[in-house]
């Protein structure tokens, strides 16, 4: 059976605590002009999928915290309004469960295309104006 090459092994145990692809990649010894798709690549990678999952898992037992329970502490302090809540952490455990439900995109999309004119126009203005 195939194993993980040291520096897939190295990946996954920084992916694990960074949970960033692209810094763990970085961590690994890949290089950093090319972290990003290295780190997307090894993601998809079953050997590296594979040890990851059964990491978390060894994780959530060895701790015995589960996904269902930091989801459900989330939950109750985002409806908590007694003694001792705050509006801060409200938002921030909604947040948090937004989040994890892929409600929020990090990350910027755009369509269409912008000339590098228009951008330039639009910023500084056309050059005759001035």
């Amino acid at each position: 059976m195939a194993k993980l090459t040291p520096k897939q092994e190295r990946f996954v145990a920084e992916y694990l605590v960074e949970l960033n692809a692209k810094k763990a990649a970085i961590q690994a010894g890949y290089s950093a002009k090319t972290a990003e798709q290295q780190g997307y690549q090894l993601l998809q990678h079953p050997l590296v999928s594979e040890a990851i999952k059964n990491a978390r898992t060894k994780l959530s037992i060895r701790t015995g915290v589960t996904q269902d329970d930091v989801i459900e502490g989330l939950k109750k302090e985002a409806q908590n309004e007694g003694e001792g809540s705050s509006a801060a952490a409200r938002v921030s455990a909604w947040n948090l469960l937004g989040k994890h439900l892929g409600m929020f995109k990090e990350k910027i999309e755009h369509s269409g295309t912008v000339s590098i004119a228009s951008l330039i126009e639009n910023s500084f203005g056309k050059a005759e104006d001035k």
